[in-house]
């Protein structure tokens, strides 16, 4: 298809346009050829911006037939080529994470142990919290049925190290829920799980250690954590976490 641009009384093809007759030349004057070049109608429209830089590139009357052949194009489409575009967008549903594979209960429990001061000869409780995953929860202990898994922590420091005795932990207050896999409400935990377990620091006079922590030594406890967690569908295998209790002497 062949277009044609009247500027006079006289048209012709394109190719070989018609002088502009005199005082014709103020439309084009004013015509705002910075909107070509604005961010928003680029990336609205990025199909124009070659036609920009091919008008940019002619000389004298040809480039301004093909400046007003594109305003007019402008106008009419502009508006529109931005609005579908952002009502396109609009329309995309959101992208979601997909589900965490869960094969043990170390995938959704992680344990955390606080650093403890406690002077010789004297007690302290260390804290050791578990942080378990929205959805899921662990045994309690004592657990409902001996065939469940209890959440239990045990200090095992080295045979032949310095001497810290352990008390017996303190265990939170359970949560009483029912699930599809039991007929009767178990006792579990959930969210955020915090278990105390008094420490003594023995001195030379009591005896019955192989070494003993001064004042400023400073010792590492290792423990270990055995849960099992479930959902509200089914348990998964058990798993011991492992972590560290830092101890300072006073």
């Amino acid at each position: 298809m062949i277009y044609q641009v009247r500027f006079s009384g006289r048209q012709k093809p394109t190719g070989a346009l018609s002088p502009a007759k005199a005082g014709s030349g103020f439309l084009l004057a004013t015509l705002p050829r910075a909107a070509l070049r604005s961010t928003s109608f680029r990336y609205a429209c990025p199909g124009l911006n070659s036609a920009a830089s091919f008008a940019g590139s002619l000389n004298g009357f040809e480039s301004k037939a093909v400046w007003f052949a594109l305003i007019l194009l402008l106008t009419l489409v502009g508006q529109g080529c931005s609005h579908g575009i952002n009502s396109g967008t609009r329309g995309l549903p959101a992208l979601s994470t997909p589900p965490m594979a869960v094969t043990s209960s170390a995938d959704v429990v992680k344990v955390h142990a606080a650093d403890v001061s406690i002077a010789a000869g004297g007690q302290a409780d260390a804290t050791v919290t578990l942080s378990i995953s929205p959805g899921y929860h662990i045994n309690a202990n004592p657990a409902t049925y001996p065939y469940l898994i209890a959440t239990e922590v045990k200090i095992t420091p080295a045979p032949d190290g310095p001497c810290v005795r352990m008390g017996k932990a303190v265990y939170p207050v359970a949560v009483s829920k029912q699930f599809a896999f039991e007929k009767k409400p178990l006792a579990v935990y959930e969210g955020e799980a915090v278990i105390n377990i008094p420490l003594h620091l023995p001195v030379p006079k009591e005896g019955g250690c192989y070494g003993y922590l001064i004042k400023g030594a400073h010792d590492s406890l290792p423990i270990e954590m055995r849960v099992q967690a479930c959902d509200d569908e089914k348990c998964y295998p058990p798993a011991t976490l492992n972590s560290t209790i830092s101890l300072t002497v006073q």
